[in-house]
């Protein structure tokens, strides 16, 4: 089955244009996925406005997407906000990790139901 579903992802303070720290390729290749190829992006109200729905890390980066763009539907990705773990070991980015895949496993439905 194939849905139309699109994501993008963006940060509120990005360092725009960098790379995947090596611990954050460690991790996502442990899952099977390849970030050689990922670049660090702003988020931007113009990118927003396209959204049907975004999902964020932490209640901050929920109140910024809210005080730019306040009809946008925003809410956290998991049950409870997923610190940052970067310039922190391995065993952070794995925490991390692991705390992304369970929210994003738990918010498929909601995404398939949004794709139509």
């Amino acid at each position: 089955m194939t849905i139309g579903l699109q994501t993008v992802s963006a940060g509120t303070h990005a360092l725009v244009g960098r790379s995947a720290t090596p611990e954050m390729k460690t991790v996502a290749a442990e899952i099977g996925l390849d970030l050689s190829q990922h670049r660090a992006t702003q988020a931007d109200p113009n990118m927003l406005a396209d959204a049907s729905l975004v999902f964020a890390m932490e209640m901050d980066h929920v109140d910024w997407v809210r005080s730019r763009l306040s009809d946008i539907p925003v809410h956290l990705l998991g049950n409870a906000t997923i610190d940052d773990p970067y310039g922190l070991g391995i065993s952070e980015y794995r925490r991390a990790g692991r705390e992304i895949v369970a929210a994003v496993q738990m918010r498929v439905p909601e995404m398939i139901a949004l794709a139509g």
